[in-house]
């Protein structure tokens, strides 16, 4: 019995971190694809930037309507265009 609780929390545990991964994956996706937008739009034409690693995702606010893919985006292009402006 005592095992059957364990592989049931562990199977729970799983599932959770493997839809976590996936929502931040969007968000780093996003971000990614953002972050080489915003560079290129100030550096212009070149070899395409080195992204920097994914930040954290940001806690969602209640009216926050845009997908995770989309939030990444805005905060990568924001990243990247101060970046490229340096």
């Amino acid at each position: 019995m005592r095992l059957k609780k364990t592989l049931l929390a562990m199977l729970a545990l799983a599932a959770g971190a493997a839809m976590s991964g996936e929502i931040q994956g969007d968000f780093c996706d996003g971000y990614k694809d953002g972050y080489r937008q915003g560079y290129t739009q100030v550096a212009g034409a070149g070899p395409p930037p080195l992204t920097p690693l994914c930040p954290g995702k940001p806690e969602k606010k209640d009216q926050d309507n845009r997908s995770e893919y989309d939030r990444g985006f805005q905060r990568g292009l924001k990243d990247g265009l101060r970046d490229a402006g340096r």
